[in-house]
C-alpha cells in the first residue's frame, strides 16, 4: 500500500521504478521463492514467480548523462570515479533509476546498495506504518520504504552516508517521511520500535563472494558484532524482519532463526540477468 493506504503493485503503480530510457544494457531482475517454512514445505519456483521487473544499467561508458526524455530528469554529467570499478559503475542505474538527477554514492555504496527495483519489491510486501533500516547507507532501502510508510527510521554510523541518504531521498521526494540518525545501531537499538525492519547488513565487502558458505558470523566483524547480534536486536524492535543477504549465505542459519517467528520464513532468491545475485529472507508476516 502507498502512503494513503492504497495497495499498489510494480505493474500497476505509475511511480514504480522503471528502466531508464535510452540505449542502455537492461538488467532483468526477478525473484523466486525457494523455501517457505510457514507453509511447511520446501518449494522450487520459476525465477519469474515474483518477477519484479527490469532496471537499466546505462550505456556502459565512463560518463553518465541523461539518456532519453524523462520529464522530471535533469541532465547531470558524472564521470566514473577512479576508485569505482567499471563493473560497479555500469550498474549505477539499477541502484538508482534517477542516478542522472544527481544521486550521490561513495565507492562502497556502488557495491553495497540494494538494487532499486528489488528494494521496491521488498517494500511493497511489508505491512505497517513504521519501518526501519539500521544500516541505511546511501538510502536505497529507505527511499522505497518511504513510499509505503508514513515514518521510516534510517540509521548509519557514517555521517557521510547519512548526508548522501538525505540528498538522495530529496531527489525522490520522500525525505519528509524519513528520520535520519547518525549513530551505532548496536548502542541505539533499545530506543526504537517499528512494524518492520528492512536492511542490507554489512557483508564485509566484495570478498564475501569468495567464501563457499557465507555465514552471519562474517557480518560487522569490524564492530565486534555479527549477523546473529543484528537479528537478536532487530526482533526486539519489530515483529517482521527482512534481511538482504549474500547469494552464498548458509540458509540453515536463516531457518534456525525462524524459530523466533514461529517458523514464519520465506527465502527469495534474487536474479539479475538470470544469474543469482542475492537472497532476501522474510521473517514474519508479509504480503
Amino acid at each position: 500500500m502507498d502512503l494513503t493506504g492504497n495497495k499498489v503493485t510494480a505493474s500497476g503503480d505509475s511511480d514504480a521504478p522503471v528502466p531508464a530510457v535510452g540505449g542502455g544494457r537492461t538488467h532483468q531482475v526477478s525473484t523466486s521463492i525457494e523455501y517457505a517454512s510457514n507453509a511447511g514445505v520446501l518449494r522450487q519456483a520459476p525465477a519469474a514467480n515474483h518477477g519484479v521487473g527490469t532496471a537499466t544499467a546505462g550505456s556502459g561508458g565512463d560518463q553518465a548523462t541523461s539518456a532519453g526524455s524523462h520529464p522530471d530528469k535533469i541532465n547531470i554529467k558524472q564521470v566514473r570515479p577512479n576508485n569505482v570499478l567499471k563493473k560497479y559503475w555500469d550498474k549505477r542505474y539499477s541502484l538508482f533509476n534517477k542516478y542522472d538527477r544527481g544521486i550521490q554514492l561513495d565507492a562502497e555504496s556502488f557495491y553495497s546498495v540494494c538494487p532499486e527495483i528489488l528494494s521496491y519489491h521488498i517494500a511493497q510486501r511489508c505491512k505497517g506504518k513504521v519501518a526501519m533500516d539500521p544500516f541505511c547507507g546511501a538510502g536505497g532501502n529507505i527511499i522505497q520504504l518511504a513510499r509505503f510508510y508514513t515514518k521510516v527510521i534510517a540509521i548509519d554510523k557514517d555521517p557521510e552516508k547519512i548526508k548522501m541518504a538525505i540528498h538522495n531521498s530529496k531527489i525522490y521526494g520522500v525525505e519528509k517521511h524519513i528520520i535520519f540518525i547518525v549513530g551505532d545501531f548496536f548502542k541505539l537499538a533499545n530506543r526504537f520500535k517499528a512494524d518492520v525492519i528492512v536492511t542490507s547488513p554489512p557483508w564485509g565487502g566484495p570478498n564475501y563472494s569468495k567464501k563457499k558458505n557465507y555465514t552471519l558470523r562474517n557480518m560487522c566483524q569490524d564492530q565486534g558484532h555479527d549477523g546473529f547480534d543484528i537479528f537478536e536486536l532487530a526482533r526486539k524492535i519489530a515483529p517482521n524482519i527482512v534481511l538482504h543477504l549474500p547469494k552464498n549465505i548458509y540458509l540453515g542459519e536463516c531457518q534456525s532463526l525462524a524459530n523466533s517467528f514461529n517458523d514464519k520464513l520465506q527465502i527469495e532468491k534474487n536474479f539479475m540477468n538470470n544469474k543469482l545475485d542475492s537472497i532476501s529472507a522474510f521473517f514474519g508476516d508479509f504480503y
